[in-house]
């Protein structure tokens, strides 16, 4: 490095100094500008091997910073200064240059302690100058004006990690910020997106995706599975919201526009895609030997997939180059004045984005609309086999669990009422983009308790025993107004009849199916149904309160009744054949319940646990017990913890949980529960 340009960064209160002849640290005490003057190597600083960033002010990058390796972040700030927005202020260039043949990171110190919802690096803009894979890891969250490439040897590309750490799966969060079209931002082949899909395999329930490519990505991606398209008309209304119209020929029959067949059809951004995967383990060989998979044409091991790394490499297609979407505007529709509105409209859109969408950001332009929109909004994620219905009203009823983001490549609905002012629509427009992005800091399959209020909400959350990735929610909300009919607290249940996954709904008094229900103060009881899907499956429901209260359940195909208070969850069998009318949930305690309570596990007094700092110790284990499961509840119901039995008579599980009572249950050929002092 020249000494001109070392005199720059002393006199811009920088200390530079080599560690490791691999490594430069970067202490920023104050605020470091880089200017435009072109110093050396086309560059206002220029590094030759890996930068670790420890900064506790920001950086204004406004000229061109050219990396030679990895970039390291300390975990305490966005490193470049940013906006009121969240968005960088810098206008400069950040260079990966020097191609190393090795796999270069951007990652941060410690992510233990790691937000990626206020600890993203806020990047303005990024030029590939290397033939070098640049990963971001799984948890972390970047924001780049554009991703260009600046010669055609640049092969270079952005990959962005999905994995699973521990049970949390992430997707790595890139928000483009510039203003523009995908094109303009984002140079194509670019930017490399992969989806991590292992955790959720099991049973027959559709996998929700919006391809994070601008109308480049092969549906071939899929090829072996089943791909269920969500059509909209032209006023962006989805009837079949999810993608199962049933033909003239039949009400089990599924038509076949509604999927996906060709595999070089390609994908639109925006678009809602349901994909219902073949069982884990599944011979894709079956297909091939019947004139499936032609056009593919790879080996039949290959199509069995955990995680699937969006390239432009399909299997045996021809290569191309994939265009990130990037595009200011995800969905946007204008009505004309006096437009004539005969129901409510279903928009079902495809989150194509490489981050999260804000609910609240989307819930204030909600508000400032002139159009009228239903109170709530539907979010289908991975791992949920239905619609989860959000209350965007102050006193509405949630979930069980809190929902604030829409992870990227999910899907989401929300519905625009049929009573607007009169008979019509007034002129107006509703536009979801950009500005409603966030870096989202929760993992897709863990599920936040909601915070308490003055109310008392009741939730029930479902899983399969095996894979408690795999879910369905409903709540009970007790408010002063509400009433056993429909009201304004009810959320419709968006409900299906077809036999892939399983559903948990209530009741209200006409037998309405409900995501959510608003009941009296003083009510006695709700109906719970539960429709299993096809064929025998064990499943746990587990339940969660605001403000406790007595709680009963009773099981109605066993006669089994459960304290909830006591135990807040049950274990039961199901199958496609059991009426739906499975449960009724008591909020008193009549006299008759009392002696006919049974408990819904048995005990088994050979079994003990204990915790030991962050270790739990199950002893008195036997070969019974060898693939039996074991979980750790919050006396809430709330579910935080799973792992397989694998070894006896005793066997140790990393549970680094807080100080705290909690419930530990074991599920297999012997059955235990015990609360724990931790």
């Amino acid at each position: 490095m020249k000494r001109t340009a070392l005199l720059l960064f002393l006199s811009a209160g920088l200390l530079l100094h080599a560690a490791t002849p691999e490594k430069v640290n970067l202490l920023n005490r104050g605020k470091m500008y880089i200017a435009p003057t072109v110093i050396e190597n086309g560059a206002s600083m220029y590094v030759q091997h890996a930068v670790r960033c420890d900064s506790v002010a920001h950086i204004t990058l406004n000229g061109v910073l050219k990396i030679g390796g990895s970039f390291i972040q300390d975990s305490k700030a966005h490193v470049f200064a940013t906006g009121s927005n969240g968005y960088t202020t810098s206008t400069g260039k950040l260079v990966f240059t020097s191609s190393q043949k090795v796999a270069r990171h951007i990652t941060t110190t410690n992510f233990n302690s790691f937000n990626r919802g206020t600890q993203y690096i806020a990047f303005p803009h990024i030029v590939i100058e290397t033939t070098d894979t640049i990963v971001m890891p799984a948890r972390m969250g970047i924001d780049a004006l554009s991703v260009k490439r600046n010669h055609i040897d640049s092969t270079g590309f952005f990959l962005l990690k999905s994995d699973i750490t521990g049970t949390l799966v992430y997707d790595a969060s890139l928000r483009i910020t510039g203003t523009g079209s995908s094109t303009a931002l984002v140079d194509a082949g670019a930017v490399i997106v992969e989806q991590y899909m292992g955790a959720y395999r099991g049973g027959n329930q559709l996998f929700p995706f919006a391809t994070p490519y601008h109308n480049t990505q092969l549906s071939g991606y899929f090829a072996g599975n089943w791909v269920r398209q969500v059509h909209r008309d032209d006023m962006q209304h989805s009837a079949y919201v999810l993608g199962n119209k049933p033909a003239a020929t039949g009400s089990n029959v599924i038509n076949l526009d509604q999927y996906v067949i060709n595999a070089r059809d390609k994908l639109s951004a925006g678009t809602a895609y349901l994909i219902q995967p073949r069982p884990a383990g599944f011979d894709y060989g079956t297909l091939q030997a019947t004139g499936g998979l032609a056009l593919t044409g790879a080996e039949a091991s290959l199509y069995d997939q955990n995680k699937f790394t969006f390239n432009g490499n399909v299997y045996t297609l021809p290569a191309y180059q994939e265009q990130l979407f990037a595009d200011d505007a995800l969905f946007t529709h204008t009505f004309p004045a006096a437009t004539p509105v005969t129901g409510t409209l279903n928009w079902v859109i495809g989150n194509s984005y490489s981050a999260p969408l804000s609910i609240d950001s989307i819930r204030k332009e909600i508000e400032i609309s002139a159009l009228v929109f239903a109170p709530y909004i539907y979010i289908y994620s991975l791992g949920t086999t239905s619609y989860q219905a959000v209350s965007l009203s102050g006193d509405g009823i949630s979930p069980p669990y809190a929902f604030d983001e829409i992870p990227a490549k999910s899907v989401f609905m929300i519905r625009v009422s049929r009573n607007q002012t009169g008979s019509n629509f007034p002129a107006a427009s509703f536009t979801i983009g950009k500005k409603h992005l966030r870096h989202g800091n929760l993992s897709h399959n863990l599920l936040r308790a909601s915070a308490a209020d003055s109310n008392r909400d009741i939730g029930f959350r479902i899983t399969p025993e095996e894979n408690s990735n795999i879910y369905d929610l409903t709540a009970i909300g007790l408010r002063q107004k509400a009433s056993l009919s429909s009201d304004t607290y009810d959320i419709p249940k968006i409900y299906t009849t077809a036999q892939e996954g399983f559903q948990l709904y209530t009741n209200d008094a006409g037998s309405s199916k409900l995501s959510a229900n608003g009941i009296p103060l003083d009510a006695d009881s709700v109906l719970m149904g539960f429709k299993p899907q096809a064929g025998e499956m064990s499943y746990a429901l587990t339940v969660s309160q605001k403000n406790e209260g007595e709680l009963w359940l009773k099981d109605l195909k066993t006669d089994a009744i459960i304290d909830l208070l006591q135990t807040p969850f049950y274990s039961f069998t199901g199958t496609g054949s059991d009426a739906e009318n499975r449960f009724i949930v008591y909020l008193k305690e009549p006299e008759r319940l009392v002696t006919a309570s049974v408990s819904p596990v048995n005990t088994n007094s050979d079994i003990s646990v204990n915790f030991s700092g962050d270790r739990l110790t199950v002893s008195g284990l036997c070969a019974a017990d060898i693939n039996a499961r074991v979980y750790i509840y919050e006396t809430t119901g709330k579910a935080i913890f799973s792992d397989i039995i694998s070894h006896y008579p005793q066997q140790e599980f990393n549970t680094a949980i807080p100080t705290n009572v909690y419930i530990v249950s074991i599920r297999g050929q012997r059955n235990f529960n015990s609360k724990v002092i931790k």
